[in-house]
């Protein structure tokens, strides 16, 4: 798999993170800024970047990822169905009760392109140098 990483922000005094675009892949990670106001965090999706609705539990309850300072998070997909949105906003606490962060917060999330990662795939060996067997 081929990673492509898009930062992804919360401003300083706000809980609610620019639009994330995930349109060039799958979400698999969010590693979290180093500085971070102590929040859970909560997601919000839309397939079009226009309508917003929280992403939750069956139960209708709020999904939120417990986040520390400097530290990533693996994304299932048993837990997120990842072709259901194609752009997120992180939210510093919840919906009903945000915590804004004191500075600006970057995320980086990582998203899986599709496409082979060469960078780690091993080339057939070459008959040419193979020892000659006499």
């Amino acid at each position: 798999m081929a990673l492509i990483s898009v930062p992804c922000t919360i401003r300083a005094g706000q809980s609610l993170s620019d639009a994330c675009d995930c349109t060039d892949g799958t979400l698999v990670r969010i590693a979290a800024p180093d500085e971070w106001t102590n929040a859970n965090l909560t997601v919000r999706i839309s397939t079009d970047n226009q309508k917003w609705s929280e992403l939750a539990y069956r139960n209708g309850r709020p999904y939120y990822i417990p986040v520390h300072a400097g530290t990533s998070v693996v994304v299932r997909p048993d837990e997120w169905n990842l072709k259901a949105f194609q752009y997120l906003q992180f939210r510093s606490g919840t919906r009903k009760q945000p915590i804004a962060q004191a500075g600006d917060r970057v995320f980086m999330i990582t998203l899986d392109d599709g496409r082979p990662n060469l960078a780690t795939q091993r080339e057939p060996p070459d008959a040419r140098h193979q020892p000659s067997r006499s």
